[in-house]
C-alpha cells in the first residue's frame, strides 16, 4: 500500500499519461573520474566495476550519454550517464548493487513528468462515481478497445447522441453495397449469414404479441433492424458504460474506447418479455459479445431466460445484472441466477444505497446513487438505482478483458476479490464482496474461480441428499469453509466443512443429508480465507420440497380478448410453481397447454400468482373447450387441478355479426371529445367540446360546417361535464371541474361561443357529477361529491348560484378498498321499472347503489349490489338494451388484482325485478393494457347505452383500451355489431353532426378522432376475422367468419385498390391460385344477403399475405448436452404460442423455447441429452407468415463430452522472503518443473532454482536466492506458473491456463515482532522507506529526535507493508537525520493493541 499525503481538487480531475514496463537511471560520477574512462564505460556498456560479473539479477540494459550526446565533454555533463532497462528495476535494489563504488557521486531514477491533462467533457466534474472507483487512475493501464464488445440489453440506444454516435458497433457485413449495388443496410438481404436481414447496428427483439398498432406507443410490435431508444434508459445506461471521452462533450463512459451493441428488448414503457431478452442474449453470442449488461429485472425467473443465460454462460459470456431496486432481500432476477454477477448500488459516501436488493445473492456494488449520464435527444441527466449500478461493473469487465483474455468466472472473481470493502469485514449481505474499484481490478489481474457448480441457485429437490460440487482456486487461498443455513439469508449457520487447506478444481467435497430437513429455503455458503485477511463468499439459496404444490383455481371464465373470445384463468399455488393449461376443443383426442405466464407466452414463470389464456391465434370461436391444470413445483411434484375429477368445460362464445360502416370525411385532432354537440352558434347542434392530448388543461370549442371542424373557443383549465340551460334564461351553460373543484359557467350571450364564469366552489370539495332537476319541480340540481364518501345535491338559483339542498351517504357495505367514491360518475334512471327514478353511483369495492327519488330533494336509500369487483372509475350508464321498455344499467368493472391475479374487466348489464338482480349481460374482457400500460399514454374507457339505428332500443357503446365493442341485444343473444383497435378514451360522443338523421360515433385514437356512421339492419353484415396464409408457393388460402348466402373476394397489390376476383364464393373460405412467389398481395371480403336491403355488405378488414414456400425443417444440431437449435428454411414467429411443436421421443418435449435468430429456434431440455443419434418432431407449427409447416422428423447427434483434466496449485506458502512452497493436485513433471522460465512474475523478479520435494511429488519449492524478496513487504509479486505438466502416471496435464496456476505472493505478520524498516539508512535520492514484516491492520506513528510528530498513517490492505515517502504532515520533506517510530497493530475494530517502536535514519 502507498501513503499518499496530498490536496484533492474537486474541480481539477488528473488523467495520467501511460507509462510502459521499463526504467531508466542517470549515473554522475565523480569529478576525480577522467572523462575518457566514463566514455568507456558507455563503449564497454558497463555500469560499474562493483558490479562486475557477479550474476545480479538485473535484465537487458544499455548504457549511453546524457542527452543522447549533447553533453558529452563537459566537465559537469560528461560525467552524467544514462541507463536504460528493458524491465522494471527495483530503486532500492538498484542503488544498493552500487553502494559499494566510490566513484559514483549519485544515482537518480528517472521522472516520468506527466501533463495535467482535464478530460474536456464538459460534465466530467459532476461524475464522482469515476473517482470513486478509480477509473481516471485506471486508464493509464486499460481504457478499453474497440474489439471488446459490451452488448445492452435494454430499451435501445440513442445511436444519434453526440457522446454515444462513434462508441456504437457497426456490423461490417451489413455494410457497404452490394454485387447489385444497394446499400447493404437496408437491401432486405441476410449479407453477413447470420441470419438476421439487416442488422447493421443491432436489433430490436421488442414483439408485443396481441397488440394493436398504436403510433404513440412507439415501435414495439416485431422484431426489426431498427433498435433506437423509445423510452431512454438504454441511453442511460450505455452512456454510464461507454460514452465517448475527450470530445468537448457531456461525459465520460467509464470504459471509454469500446464498442456497444445495441440490443433492444423493452418497449417504450420500460417494459419486456423473457424471450425477448433470451433472444438478445442469444443474438449478442452469436456477435461475440464477451460482456453483456442487463439493468433490469423481476422477483420471479423464467425457465426461458434461466436456460438461455445458462447457454451463454457456457458460451463463456460475462453476465452483468443489476440487483433492484426495491430494499429486498430476496432473489431477484436475472440478477439472481448463479451464471449472473449480481450489482447493488453504493453512494458517494460509499453506503449501500438503502433502496438497493441485497441478501445472498449480491456480488458486490458500484456506484448508482444521482449517476450524471446520456439521456435521449442528446441530453443528459442524473439518474439513481442499481440500474446504474450494473454498467459500471460491466464496463470494468471489458477493461479487465481488453488487458488479458480471462473466463467469464474469473473476471468475476477478479472484479469481487479487488473491490473495496465498505461494510462489515469480508463479504457481507448488504454490498457482497464490497464497492468496484476498476484501478485494483486492472493492476491485479491474477484470476481465481470461487464457484458452485452442483448444487445452483434455486436448486429443488425431494430427495435426501444434496451432492455439493464447488471449485475453490485463488490466487490469494488461505483455506475455505462451507456451512449451511435456513432460509434465504440465515442468521446461524452449520458448519459442513471447517478450514479446509486445500484447493480445489470441480470436485465433490460434501454429500449433504437432509433427510431430516423441513421443507423449506436452505442457504449454502463458501467462505474463502485469503493471505490479504478478507474474504471471499459464494451462496446459493436451494429447496426442499417433498409435497406437490397446493392450488387454489381462482377463477376460470370467458373473456373478450380483442376480436376473439378466449379461456383466462387465475391459480394460486403454495409453493414457486409453473402452472400449465391443458385445453382441447370437446371431442377431440389431444390436448394442447399452454403456461398461465400473463401476456408472456410460454415463458414459464416460476412464482405463486399465476394468470394466462388460451392465446388468440390457437382459440377456435363459438367452440366448447375441455380444461384441466397441472402445477408443478421446482423439484419436479405436480398436481392437477380438474371439475371434481372431471375436465372443465367453458365456450367461447363471441356472437359477432358485424354491420357495414362508414367511415365519415371529417376528424379531429386526438384527445377526448364531449359526449355530446352543442347548439351554441346557431339552433343546430353542431358544436364540439375537446381537450386535445396536446392540451388536456384546455377544453376548446369547434364549429362544424360543411365537413369541417373550426376551432372558435375555448376554455382554460375546465373539464365540462355537464350541459344545459339550467336557470330557464335560454343561455347555455356548463358545469365544469377541474381537479377536484367545480365552476358553472354560463353563455355571454345567444349564439356566442364565449363563456363567463357565474359560479365557483374551490377547496377539493366540489366535484360535479351532473346537472338535472330530477325531482320534477323545475329547478336543476346539481350532484357532486364532497368528500370521499358523500355526494352532495344542490338547488341552481337563477344567477346560477348554488344553495345546498342535502347530502347522500354512501351507506353500502365497507368491502375491499372501502367505500370510496374515486370518480363523479352517476345515473338517474327509473332501473327498477317503479315510474320512479333512483340516483345510482358506484364505489371503489364495486358495491352498485341507489337512493330512490321520492320528492323534492327528498332521497331514500334503497338498493344495494354487491359486486366483489373494483368499481374501477365509475363507469355505468343506462338504457333500453333488451327493448322491453324498462331501462337496464350498464356498468364496467375491475377485477381485483390482490384478490383475482389475473386482470379483467366485468361488464354487468342489469334490471331490477323488484329487489331481484335480473343479469341481461355478463361478460369478463381481458385488460391488455396492465402488463403494459406505461407503453402508452394512460388507457381509458368509457361507456354507454345510445339507440344508434333509430329502432327503439338501445345499443352498447364500449370502450375498454384499446379496443372498442358496439353491442346489440337480439332476441336473448348478444351481438357484436362493431368492433375496432387502437380506441382510448373516457367519453363517447354520439351525434348526428351532418343531420342526416343517423347518429355517428365519434372513435378517439392516439392519431386522431374519426367518425362513423353504422348500417345495422338493412344492410348485409361484413365479414370479420380475415386470415390468409401461403398455403404453398402458387396459392393462398383465405378464411373468415361471417354468414351469408355468398361472398365476394377482393385482391389487390396495393391496399388502396383492391379488384373483385370472385363472387360466388359459398363458403367462408377460399383458394387463391393465380398468385407469384415471393410477392405481397392485399386482399378483404364482401358478403352478400339478398333478404336485405343493400343486399352487399361493406369491405371487411383488409389484410397482407406474402405467397412463399411455407417453411421447411432443415436441420437439428446439439449445440450443447442440453440443446438444440432447429433451423428453418424461412423466417419463423418470434413467438412460440406451442410448446408441444417440438418433441424428442423418449426425451419428452424441451423445457423452454426461445428464437434463436430469425430462422431458428433453441430448444433447451433439463436433463442432459443421451449420446448418440436422436430425432426431434416439429409438428403444429407455423412459419412467420402464418403459413402451417407440415409435421416432419430430423435427425441430430449428440456428442459425449469428453472427460477434461485438471492441473491445478492446491496449496502455497510463502516459506521466507525467497522461498516459495508450492502443492498441486497431480505429481508434477520433474523437467518442467525445473524450467526456470515457467515461473513469471509480475513485477519482474526471478526463480533462481527450483527443488522436489523428495517425500511428496506434488510439491516444489521455488528459490529466489539473490532475487528480490517477496512476502510481507507491501508488495505483491503475481507468480504465473506456465507450461508445467503433472506427471506421466496423472496423465502429464499441462497446468491451468488460469485461475489455479496463478499466485498473489503477499501476506501478513501475525505480530510485530519481526518488522524491520528498508533501506535503513537512506541515501542520497532515496524518496520511500517501507515499513515490511507488519500485521494485517496498524498503525505508524514518525517523531522527531526532538519529540515532535512529524507523521502518521496507517496499513490496512494486508500486503504487510506500507511504503512512507519521507514527508511531514505539510507535505515537506523531512531533512537528515535520525527518526523514532511507533507501530501499533489494530484489531477489526480498529482498536489498539501490541506495539514496537523502533528508528532509520535519512541522509539527504
Amino acid at each position: 500500500m502507498k501513503f499518499n499525503q496530498f490536496l484533492i481538487l474537486a474541480s481539477l480531475i488528473l488523467l495520467t499519461i501511460p507509462s510502459f514496463a521499463q526504467t531508466t537511471y542517470f549515473i554522475k560520477y565523480k569529478s576525480n573520474v577522467p572523462i575518457d574512462i566514463v566514455d568507456s564505460k558507455i563503449s564497454d556498456q558497463i555500469i560499474s566495476n562493483s558490479i562486475g560479473d557477479r550474476p545480479v539479477s538485473l535484465p537487458s540494459y544499455n548504457v549511453d550519454y546524457l542527452a543522447k550526446g549533447l553533453g558529452r565533454g563537459d566537465e559537469v555533463l560528461g560525467r552524467v550517464i544514462k541507463v536504460n532497462f528493458s524491465e522494471n528495476v527495483d530503486e532500492a535494489n538498484f542503488t544498493s548493487m552500487l553502494s559499494s563504488d566510490n566513484d559514483i557521486e549519485y544515482i537518480q531514477k528517472s521522472t516520468n513528468y506527466q501533463l495535467d491533462i482535464v478530460p474536456n467533457d464538459s460534465l466530467i466534474s459532476q461524475q464522482w462515481a469515476l473517482q470513486k472507483i478509480k477509473a481516471f487512475d485506471a486508464w493509464d493501464i486499460a481504457q478499453g478497445v474497440d474489439t471488446v464488445l459490451l452488448g445492452i440489453i435494454d430499451t435501445g440506444i440513442d445511436y444519434n447522441h453526440p457522446d454515444l454516435a462513434n462508441k456504437i458497433f457497426v456490423n461490417s457485413g451489413e455494410t457497404g453495397t452490394d454485387q447489385f449495388g444497394n446499400d447493404k443496410k437496408s437491401n432486405g438481404v441476410d449479407d453477413d449469414g447470420n441470419s438476421f436481414i439487416d442488422d447493421y447496428r443491432g436489433w430490436d427483439f421488442t414483439d408485443r404479441v396481441g397488440f394493436p398498432f398504436d403510433s404513440t406507443g412507439g415501435d414495439y410490435l416485431d422484431w426489426d433492424n431498427d433498435p433506437f431508444d423509445d423510452q431512454g434508459h438504454g441511453t442511460y445506461i450505455s452512456g454510464i458504460a461507454g460514452a465517448e471521452s475527450n470530445n468537448l462533450y457531456g461525459i465520460s463512459g467509464a470504459a471509454p474506447k469500446i464498442k456497444l451493441l445495441t440490443l433492444r428488448a423493452f418497449d417504450p414503457g420500460g417494459y419486456g418479455e423473457e424471450d425477448d431478452v433470451a433472444a438478445a442474449i442469444l443474438y449478442a453470442v452469436v456477435m461475440g459479445s464477451k460482456v453483456i449488461n442487463m439493468s433490469f429485472g423481476d422477483n420471479a425467473f423464467s425457465y426461458v431466460l434461466r436456460d438461455v443465460i445458462r447457454y451463454a454462460y457456457s458460451q463463456d459470456v460475462i453476465l452483468i445484472a443489476s440487483a433492484g431496486n426495491s430494499g429486498s432481500s430476496a432473489p431477484h432476477y436475472p440478477s439472481g441466477y448463479s451464471e449472473v454477477i449480481c450489482v447493488g448500488n453504493s453512494t458517494q459516501e460509499d453506503y449501500v444505497a438503502g433502496s438497493s436488493n441485497f441478501g445472498s445473492t449480491i456480488d458486490l456494488v458500484a456506484p448508482g446513487s444521482l449517476i450524471m449520464t446520456t439521456a435521449k435527444n442528446s441530453g443528459y441527466a442524473l439518474i439513481s438505482g442499481t440500474s446504474a449500478s450494473a454498467p459500471f461493473v460491466s464496463a470494468a469487465a471489458c477493461l479487465v478483458l481488453s488487458k488479458q483474455s480471462f473466463t467469464n468466472e474469473e473476471i468475476k472473481q477478479i472484479l469481487k476479490s479487488t473491490s473495496d470493502d465498505i461494510g462489515e469485514s469480508g463479504w457481507d449481505l448488504r454490498s457482497g464482496a464490497g464497492r468496484l474499484n476498476i484501478l485494483k481490478a486492472l493492476s491485479v489481474t491474477a484470476p481465481s474461480i470461487i464457484k458452485f457448480h452442483t448444487p445452483t441457485q434455486d436448486f429443488a429437490t425431494s430427495g435426501n441428499n444434496i451432492t455439493i460440487v464447488v471449485s475453490v482456486l485463488s490466487p490469494y487461498f488461505t483455506n475455505y469453509s462451507l456451512e449451511v443455513g435456513t432460509g434465504f439469508n440465515p442468521t446461524n449457520w452449520l458448519p459442513l466443512i471447517t478450514n479446509s487447506l486445500t484447493q480445489i478444481s470441480n470436485q465433490e467435497i460434501f454429500n449433504l443429508n437432509v433427510s431430516g430437513y423441513l421443507d423449506s429455503v436452505y442457504t449454502l455458503r463458501l467462505i474463502v480465507n485469503q493471505t490479504t485477511g478478507r474474504t471471499l463468499e459464494e451462496r446459493i439459496n436451494f429447496h426442499i420440497d417433498r409435497t406437490a404444490p397446493v392450488t387454489e383455481l381462482i377463477s376460470m371464465i370467458p373473456a373478450f380478448y380483442g376480436d376473439k373470445a378466449t379461456v383466462l384463468a387465475a391459480m394460486y399455488t403454495d409453493d414457486p410453481s409453473v402452472v400449465k393449461m391443458y385445453y382441447r376443443v370437446f371431442g377431440e383426442p389431444q390436448f394442447n397447454f399452454v403456461t398461465l405466464d400473463g401476456f408472456t407466452i410460454n415463458n414459464q414463470f416460476v412464482k405463486s400468482l399465476h394468470y394466462g389464456f388460451i392465446p388468440k391465434d390457437l382459440v377456435s370461436q363459438n367452440t366448447l373447450y375441455e380444461i384441466y391444470f397441472e402445477a408443478e413445483n421446482l423439484v419436479g411434484l405436480k398436481s392437477e387441478v380438474k371439475n371434481n375429477g372431471e375436465y372443465f368445460i367453458l365456450p367461447t362464445t363471441y356472437n359477432a355479426e358485424i354491420s357495414t360502416e362508414y367511415k365519415l370525411p371529417y376528424t379531429l385532432p386526438a384527445g377526448s371529445i364531449f359526449e355530446k354537440s352543442l347548439a351554441l352558434t346557431s339552433s343546430n347542434n353542431n358544436n364540439i367540446i375537446l381537450r386535445t392530448n396536446s392540451n388536456p388543461k384546455v377544453s376548446s370549442i369547434y364549429n362544424f360546417e360543411n365537413d369541417t371542424f373550426t376551432l372558435i373557443d375555448s376554455l382554460n383549465e375546465k373539464i365540462v361535464k355537464d350541459v344545459g340551460d339550467f336557470n330557464g334564461n335560454g343561455l347555455t351553460d356548463l358545469l365544469n371541474y377541474f381537479v377536484r373543484d367545480g365552476f358553472i359557467d354560463e353563455q355571454t350571450s345567444l349564439n356566442s361561443s364565449t363563456f363567463t364564469q357565474k359560479y365557483s366552489n374551490t377547496g377539493s370539495k366540489f366535484w360535479p357529477i351532473l346537472a338535472r332537476d330530477i325531482d320534477a319541480d323545475g329547478i336543476v340540481e346539481v350532484f357532486s361529491v364532497q368528500n370521499d364518501t358523500t355526494v352532495e345535491v344542490w338547488e341552481v338559483q337563477s344567477n346560477l348560484n348554488l344553495t345546498k339542498a342535502t347530502s347522500l351517504k354512501n351507506f353500502s357495505p365497507v368491502g375491499f378498498g372501502g367505500n370510496i367514491i374515486n370518480s363523479p360518475n352517476a345515473v338517474v334512471d327509473d332501473i327498477d321499472g317503479d315510474g320512479i327514478s333512483e340516483f345510482w353511483m358506484i364505489d371503489q369495492d364495486g358495491d352498485i347503489y341507489s337512493y330512490k327519488i321520492t320528492g323534492n330533494n327528498q332521497f331514500v336509500e334503497q338498493y344495494v349490489v354487491p359486486t366483489q369487483f373494483l368499481g374501477s372509475s365509475a363507469y355505468l350508464t343506462s338504457g333500453d338494451f333488451d327493448g322491453d321498455g324498462k331501462n337496464e344499467l350498464a356498468v364496467l368493472l375491475h377485477s381485483i388484482d390482490e384478490l383475482d391475479v389475473s386482470p379483467f374487466y366485468r361488464l354487468v348489464i342489469f334490471n331490477l325485478n323488484g329487489a331481484s338482480v335480473n343479469f341481461i349481460m355478463d361478460q369478463a374482457l381481458i385488460d391488455a393494457s396492465t402488463e403494459f400500460n406505461n407503453a402508452f399514454r394512460k388507457s381509458e374507457n368509457s361507456i354507454r347505452l345510445n339507440d344508434l339505428n333509430n329502432d327503439g332500443d338501445d345499443e352498447l357503446i364500449l370502450f375498454v383500451f384499446p379496443y372498442a365493442y358496439i353491442i346489440q341485444r337480439d332476441f336473448s343473444d348478444n351481438k357484436i355489431i362493431a368492433y375496432k383497435e387502437n380506441i382510448n378514451s373516457n367519453s363517447i360522443f354520439i351525434g348526428d353532426l351532418n343531420n342526416n338523421g343517423i347518429n355517428e360515433v365519434a372513435f378517439p385514437n392516439n392519431n386522431e378522432i374519426e367518425f362513423f356512421e353504422f348500417s345495422f339492419s338493412n344492410q348485409a353484415s361484413t365479414p370479420h376475422n380475415v386470415l390468409g396464409f401461403s398455403k404453398d408457393s402458387i396459392s393462398i388460402q383465405l378464411n373468415w367468419s361471417g354468414l351469408a348466402e355468398r361472398f365476394y373476394i377482393y385482391k389487390g397489390l396495393d391496399a388502396s385498390n383492391l379488384e373483385l376476383i370472385d363472387s360466388l364464393v359459398f363458403e367462408p373460405s377460399y383458394l387463391d391460385i393465380n398468385v407469384q412467389k415471393n410477392k405481397t398481395y392485399y386482399y378483404a371480403v364482401k358478403s352478400y344477403d339478398p333478404v336485405k336491403v343493400e343486399p352487399l355488405s361493406g369491405l371487411s378488414n383488409i389484410i397482407e399475405v406474402y405467397s412463399h414456400t411455407p417453411a421447411l425443417p432443415i436441420t437439428a444440431v446439439s449445440n450443447s448436452n442440453r440443446s438444440v437449435i432447429v433451423k428453418f428454411s424461412e423466417k419463423m414467429k418470434n413467438t412460440i404460442e406451442n410448446l408441444q411443436s417440438f418433441e424428442i421421443p423418449t426425451v419428452g418435449y424441451p423445457n423452454s423455447i426461445t428464437p434463436n435468430n430469425q430462422y431458428s429456434y433453441l430448444l433447451s431440455f433439463n436433463e442432459n441429452l443421451p449420446d448418440g443419434e436422436l430425432n426431434v418432431i416439429i409438428k403444429d407449427i407455423k412459419d412467420f407468415y402464418n403459413s402451417p409447416i407440415e409435421t416432419d422428423t430430423l435427425a441430430f447427434l449428440v456428442s459425449p463430452l469428453p472427460e477434461i483434466q485438471s492441473f491445478y496449485v492446491t496449496s502455497f506458502e510463502v516459506v521466507n522472503s525467497y522461498k516459495i512452497k508450492v502443492s498441486f493436485n497431480f505429481g508434477v513433471d520433474q523437467l518442467s518443473a525445473q524450467d526456470l522460465n515457467n515461473y513469471i512474475f509480475t513485477p519482474e523478479n526471478k526463480v533462481s532454482s527450483v527443488l522436489l520435494d523428495p517425500n511428496d511429488s506434488k510439491t516444489i519449492y521455488l528459490d529466489l536466492t539473490n532475487q528480490k524478496p517477496i512476502g510481507s513487504i507491501g508488495k505483491e509479486y503475481v507468480l504465473r506458473i506456465n507450461n508445467l505438466r503433472s506427471d506421466v502416471i496423472s496423465g502429464s496435464v499441462f497446468i491451468n491456463s488460469g485461475a489455479g496456476s496463478y499466485l498473489v505472493l503477499s501476506s501478513f505478520a501475525k505480530d510485530l515482532s519481526d518488522v524491520y524498516v528498508y533501506p535503513n539508512p537512506t541515501k542520497e535520492g532515496t524518496e520511500k522507506i517501507t515499513f515490511a514484516n507488519l500485521p494485517q491492520r496498524a498503525k505508524i506513528t514518525i517523531w522527531s529526535i526532538d519529540g515532535i510528530m512529524i507523521n502518521e498513517f496507517e496499513e490496512t490492505d494486508g500486503n504487510g507493508g506500507v511504503d512512507y515517502s519521507l514527508i511531514d504532515l505539510s507535505g515537506n520533506k523531512i531533512s537528515t537525520g535520525i527518526y523514532f517510530y511507533r507501530i501499533v497493530q489494530l484489531d477489526e475494530m480498529l482498536n489498539e493493541g501490541e506495539e514496537k517502536l523502533g528508528k532509520f535514519a535519512v541522509v539527504r
